[in-house]
């Protein structure tokens, strides 16, 4: 895991669960496509000293998932570049929270279009060159969602919603494409240590981590191991699934 000349994508790959995705895949020997919607030298620089690899084994690509024109403009350069991936981690992501009545018709856009059109378009690209391998495990696509899809929690409508439809329609998209030894899953994390977590309301964060069986958020690099599972041939029989690390919830 993974062949050198076939890097995996990894979306949102500058920080939390993206970066210690992109770190944990570089130590393991892939050459990462690192996919951040803000160009910075620093994002390849980082995961290499995360990862403890020279920094020319990590590229590191700009990507905009509001905007169609970013994400045809990524598989036109890999095109171009003759460059064939066999893992995609659909990871970035828009957090947003507010009260049914409260949320706006363009927060609900800005959900549906950054976590759930932007990795359906970006999918749907990159599977004309997420080209089938003869190895047992195939090319394997792994999308991050959350645990308020099915613990759902006051505010998060539009989040959930969205997620809620990304988890869907890429259950239905393994289905499909499960013929070309094409992997699809879902992981659905809970409360975890990233930026995301620390810009919620001191007393609801308090609640969602109290909620869990651990009594603790988890580590990102606690969701990067199973993104690594779910990458591998490790995992070469598991498609369409949705699995959830949230340290017990409910």
């Amino acid at each position: 895991f993974p062949s050198h000349d076939r890097p995996p994508l990894i979306t949102g790959a500058n920080r939390g669960i993206g970066l210690a995705v992109s770190s944990l895949f570089a130590e393991h020997g892939a050459e990462i496509i690192a996919c951040v919607r803000k160009q910075s030298p620093g994002v390849a620089h980082s995961i290499a000293k995360n990862a403890g690899v020279d920094v020319f084994k990590i590229r590191s690509l700009t990507l905009d998932l509001e905007d169609n024109d970013s994400i045809k403009e990524i598989s036109t350069t890999l095109t171009s570049d003759r460059k064939k991936v066999d893992i995609l981690v659909n990871n970035a992501g828009y957090a947003t929270g507010s009260r049914f009545q409260l949320t706006s018709a363009k927060e609900l856009q800005k959900a549906l279009q950054i976590n759930f059109i932007g990795p359906m378009l970006l999918t749907q690209r990159l599977l004309r060159i997420l080209e089938s391998t003869d190895h047992l495990g195939g090319s394997s696509v792994v999308n991050i969602s959350t645990s308020s899809v099915n613990f759902p929690d006051v505010g998060m409508t539009a989040y959930s919603a969205s997620k809620a439809a990304l988890e869907q329609s890429f259950r239905v998209l393994a289905k499909e494409v499960a013929p070309s030894n094409i992997r699809i899953n879902t992981i659905a994390p809970g409360p975890v240590e990233t930026d995301m977590l620390s810009l919620m309301n001191s007393d609801a964060k308090l609640k969602l981590i109290h909620s869990t069986w651990m009594k603790r958020s988890a580590k990102s690099s606690e969701i990067a191991s199973v993104a690594l599972f779910l990458a591998s041939d490790l995992s070469s029989y598991i498609t369409g699934q949705t699995i959830h690390v949230n340290g017990g919830l409910g």
